[in-house]
């Protein structure tokens, strides 16, 4: 699932961005989930997915909720910069900033689908390699989730480079990118979703892209219960298996083998073991319900079940 999917469209708002460098106005119309007024006195807001890391360098989206402005592309980004309220917000979930924690942002021009975005150079060093690329993967996932974006060109101090110093490239446009990809680029992209457990024992949603040939919630779902990525499970008890999907008016129906049952002995990761299940199925499906059904009757969660749209929320 691209990142797009992440960002559900409700309201078309007429925005007023500011440029790079506070010098260029750009006008665009972005659609934005979640804008709210109550009795014309409370602060507007909008849900929007940002995204940060794990200790193993998975990216994790969250959807946050932030005050509604003008220069709404800029607030997203600095939601995502390292900051002593954002780290509050953090530790709980055991999630880092994807930037460093002197990371300073000039501004953002959006015009005709191209992002610009323009840090200080001097305040942007990695540690490694692989921290520079989950910063621009990021990055671009995060603004090409508006829809007049496409592309997002990285200038620091108003120039375009073409590499950053760990040799990540940045000369030219860049497009999004599957989250997490794993695996050789065989057949369409298909969003998995595993769980991780931060060393603040917080249980978080991982979204995992693989690529399978005609893929089907039925494949999808087989992949998980078959494969496990490091520091990352699905919670499924071990031995089920997927005997059918059916969908029924508006319920998606999931009829698992008997092994499914041992779930009920671990409740605490019973909720997440179906937000994952619910994460994947509407991939393929919409729908407003599903059933859960294990060897030969209904399985009933001790919480219900709950479908899910978001990965994460903060």
């Amino acid at each position: 699932m691209r990142s797009k999917a992440l960002l559900i469209t409700v309201a078309l708002v007429c925005l007023l961005l500011t440029g790079c460098g506070n010098s260029i106005t750009t006008n665009e119309y972005i659609d934005l989930s979640g804008t709210v007024s109550a009795d014309g006195k409370a602060e507007k807001t909008v849900d929007v997915t940002v995204f940060y890391k794990d200790d193993y360098g998975y990216i994790v989206p969250v959807v946050a909720n932030i005050p509604w402005s003008e220069g709404i592309a800029k607030a997203v980004i600095r939601k995502m910069m390292s900051s002593p309220e954002l780290q509050r917000e953090l530790v709980i979930m055991g999630l880092e900033s994807l930037m460093p924690s002197d990371a300073v942002l000039n501004g953002i021009d959006i015009s005709n689908g191209l992002a610009k975005i323009d840090f200080k150079s001097d305040k942007l060093t990695f540690d490694n390699k692989q921290d520079e690329e989950l910063f621009v993967k990021g990055v671009v996932l995060a603004l090409t989730a508006f829809p007049t974006v496409d592309t997002v060109q990285f200038m620091f101090n108003g120039h375009v480079i073409d590499t950053l110093p760990k040799g990540t490239p940045v000369g030219s446009a860049l497009k999004a990118t599957d989250v997490n990809a794993r695996g050789e680029e065989l057949g369409e992209a298909v969003t998995v979703y595993y769980h991780g457990k931060s060393n603040t024992n917080f249980d978080y949603c991982v979204p995992v892209t693989v690529y399978m040939n005609a893929p089907t919630c039925q494949k999808a779902i087989d992949y998980m219960l078959t494969k496990d990525f490091p520091q990352l499970t699905t919670g499924i008890p071990q031995g089920t298996k997927l005997l059918e999907i059916e969908q029924i008016g508006d319920t998606v129906c999931l009829f698992f083998s008997e092994e499914f049952r041992a779930l009920a002995e671990t409740p605490e990761v019973e909720a997440e073991v179906i937000r994952g299940l619910s994460l994947v199925c509407g991939g393929f499906y919409k729908f407003s319900d599903m059933k859960i059904y294990a060897g030969s009757g209904e399985y009933l969660p001790q919480n219900g079940i709950e479908v899910s749209v978001n990965a994460n929320v903060m």
